[in-house]
């Protein structure tokens, strides 16, 4: 999972496009740090899914929480990098 989210920062992606890529140095410890702390809110938030709808729920919000913090931690490096003189 990590990977990926690190090549859809640092590739070719409609995101990069948009936003400006990110290094891999700079833009893997930030996938970690955001895949953890989405995984965690889905534990704690979903807790342990008593079924499969449950789990599927708690996939989902996880999904959508690491979409969430990506699309902000790109929007802000975004922002800094217009912020900083030339």
């Amino acid at each position: 999972m990590v990977r990926r989210l690190v090549d859809t920062l640092a590739g070719d992606t409609l995101l990069c496009k948009r936003y400006g890529a990110v290094p891999t140095a700079d833009a893997e410890p930030a996938v970690r740090a955001i895949e953890a702390e989405a995984f965690d809110a889905a534990v704690v938030g979903g807790g342990a899914a008593a079924s499969v709808e449950e789990g599927i729920e708690a996939l989902q919000l996880y999904s959508k929480d690491v979409s969430r913090r990506l699309l902000d931690f790109v929007k802000s490096r975004s922002a800094a990098a217009k912020a900083e003189p030339s």
